[in-house]
């Protein structure tokens, strides 16, 4: 019996106003749709305490290409990932960080969070 895929939907926009009516004639409303809807190899998430460092395993998905991130609490947590093209970063998370990536090359091959507090999160991939 052969895996089956996973269906992750993003609903939702961001959205910018002007900060001031003066501004409105010069900058109107912007919007980012973010709805969308992928299927995947794999799909897994959690809501857990982070002490120290956490490195999720990620089973059979060797490209991630989808990862929410919310930090329910906590100060200081950092998000080091490691990109398909080998190069390494360390990103702060002091509320969502959100990362879709759609192209071949643009995935991520690792990923860890460290740090004290609690977190939400949800990863999506590919087996290849």
């Amino acid at each position: 019996m052969g895996a089956m895929p996973f269906t992750l939907t993003m609903a939702g926009a961001v959205q910018s106003d002007p900060a001031s009516s003066s501004d409105a004639t010069t900058l109107l409303s912007q919007s980012i749709d973010l709805a969308s809807k992928e299927t995947y190899d794999g799909s897994f998430g959690g809501n857990i305490p982070i002490a120290g460092n956490f490195t999720p395993a990620l089973g059979a998905i060797s490209k991630i290409r989808y990862v929410v991130i919310r930090a329910v609490d906590g100060e200081s947590l950092v998000a080091s990932v490691t990109w398909a093209n080998g190069a390494n970063q360390l990103i702060p998370i002091s509320d969502v960080f959100l990362l879709k990536a759609k192209n071949a090359g643009d995935e991520l091959t690792a990923l860890s969070v460290s740090g004290i507090g609690r977190i939400e999160y949800i990863i999506a991939g590919n087996k290849t």
